[in-house]
């Protein structure tokens, strides 16, 4: 009788197991794959800007669409900043960046839509951020396994322009 029932979990293992584990491996590659991705389109996206000088309404839309295509939907915020320099004494000045356009995906009393061409200045910084708003199947499923929250990951990528914006 024991050699039956260790044959039975013995079988039964052997089931979870050659099911389980490329299933877990999958998702893993799947998770991979789509952070990839992410960080791949993100600085695209800023490397378009700062080569461009302007921000553009398709340019990001484009962006934005491309993000959601893996599964997971992003709000996504660009900040945009300019150097000042404030004069100290005889020939000194302080160098300092000062946020002068903020957009969202998702609009706030801090960030505006984006619409139209908003030419930007050689020099200026723009930060660009992506947070989930969703989970991933892989995420939602190690989660439940491990009984804990599915944690997404946060892209954020500057850049400095490097040509002036025309037509913005």
């Amino acid at each position: 009788m024991t050699s039956y029932l260790m044959k039975l979990i013995g079988g039964i293992l052997a089931v979870i197991l050659l099911t389980f584990v490329p299933l877990v491996t999958k998702v893993c590659i799947d998770e991979i794959e789509i952070t990839r991705k992410g960080w791949n389109y993100l600085e695209n996206y800023v490397d378009t800007v700062t080569d461009k000088g302007l921000l553009t309404e398709d340019d990001y839309e484009d962006f934005v669409r491309r993000l959601s295509a893996n599964g997971v939907i992003y709000d996504v915020d660009i900040e945009v900043s300019r150097k000042i320099a404030l004069p100290e004494s005889e020939g000194t000045a302080e160098i300092i960046y000062q946020p002068v356009g903020f957009y969202s995906s998702s609009p706030n009393e801090n960030y505006q839509i984006l619409t139209g061409k908003k030419a930007l200045y050689k020099g200026d910084i723009i930060t660009v951020t992506c947070t989930p708003v969703n989970s991933t199947t892989g995420q939602v499923m190690v989660s439940k396994l491990t009984r804990s929250t599915a944690k997404n990951e946060v892209f954020s990528l500057s850049g400095m322009v490097r040509n002036n914006g025309v037509g913005g």
